[in-house]
């Protein structure tokens, strides 16, 4: 939220009234009218969101625009990503989002030979992935890349991206 709010160049004035409610009571202070929005960091699908879209009338807001882009194109963690109306069916349409990259770690050390049929295994079953596992409804060949100035990259996945598409 720090990026955001850094981002939009909102002032202590811009933010008063806003306060701190415990992940797990902010569902119920919605639905109860206690504060009128809230902010959900996680991953999706998450419970917490389709709880919250379930138990009361409420709407997920879009997280768009020159500040979120900004926040986006400026970390290697962070991308745009979507709510989907196929995670939460209460949803018009699917919203726009910022979310975070799942990443995949190993050790340096670990054999390129290894590594390489790892990210190769993962960019060409991106389609299985997604159907398997869908928080990663956005990961394709393309989205797998790094971006410039991204985390560092094992050798054998770095020249894997070097690799033109086919």
């Amino acid at each position: 939220m720090e990026r955001i709010i850094a981002a939009s160049k909102w002032t202590p004035d811009d933010l008063r009234g806003i306060v701190e409610i415990p992940v797990d009571a902010q569902a119920q202070a919605l639905c109860d009218g206690q504060v009128d929005a809230v902010v959900y960091a996680v991953g999706n699908p998450s419970s917490q969101m389709l709880d919250v879209l379930n138990r009361c009338p409420t709407t997920a807001l879009p997280l768009d625009g020159p500040a979120i882009r900004l926040v986006a194109a400026s970390s290697a963690l962070a991308a745009m990503t979507r709510l989907p109306v196929e995670f939460y069916p209460t949803l018009p349409a699917d919203i726009p989002t910022l979310g975070t990259r799942a990443i995949m770690v190993t050790r340096a050390d670990m054999p390129d030979a290894e590594v390489g049929r790892l990210v190769q295994a993962t960019a060409e079953n991106s389609r299985l992935l997604r159907e398997l596992h869908p928080p990663l409804h956005d990961v394709t060949r393309e989205t797998l890349a790094p971006s410039v100035g991204a985390l560092p990259l094992h050798r054998a996945a770095e020249r894997y991206f070097q690799r033109p598409l086919l």
